[in-house]
């Protein structure tokens, strides 16, 4: 990766959508070397995806929730993964290593329905153990695939 691919990959950050005809005027390079460089960091897995930030307030979402899960020693963390990812609100899961074995962000639009959320995932399956820390942050990328769990 030279100056050309950082820019491209730095200006991406701010602005999912800018076009590479402005990203190539910056450059002092034709918006066909930035397309180039763009599809080749999409091939070789340094892009993975564009996506948006979205004000979730805007839809009356309050806050979001830092959910820190312990699962059973009995279970696999990619089951425990997969069933949260399936959850609604739920949009980043990771296991992480520490004191907790996944972190997963959600966003709630009221104290009743972060309740709600918290005890769902307490009664999943292998979930031995939930706490959970809160933000009034609302925005954050959101895919289209993410964005279709809040509706």
């Amino acid at each position: 990766m030279d100056r050309i691919d950082l820019h491209i990959l730095n200006e991406l950050t701010k602005n999912a959508k800018k076009p590479f005809l402005t990203m190539a005027k910056e450059l002092g390079v034709t918006p066909v070397t930035v397309q180039k460089r763009y599809e080749k960091m999409k091939k070789n897995g340094i892009i993975i995806m564009a996506t948006n930030v979205v004000d979730l307030s805007k839809l009356n979402f309050q806050g979001s929730a830092f959910l820190m899960i312990t699962k059973s020693t009995t279970c696999a963390a990619e089951k425990v993964i997969n069933r949260l990812l399936e959850t609604k609100n739920v949009i980043i899961v990771s296991e992480i290593i520490g004191d907790f074995d996944i972190l997963a962000i959600a966003y709630f639009k009221s104290f009743k329905s972060l309740t709600e959320l918290v005890e769902k995932i307490r009664n999943l399956s292998c979930v031995n153990h939930v706490e959970t820390a809160l933000s009034k942050d609302t925005s954050y990328p959101v895919s289209k695939e993410q964005m279709e769990l809040f509706l």
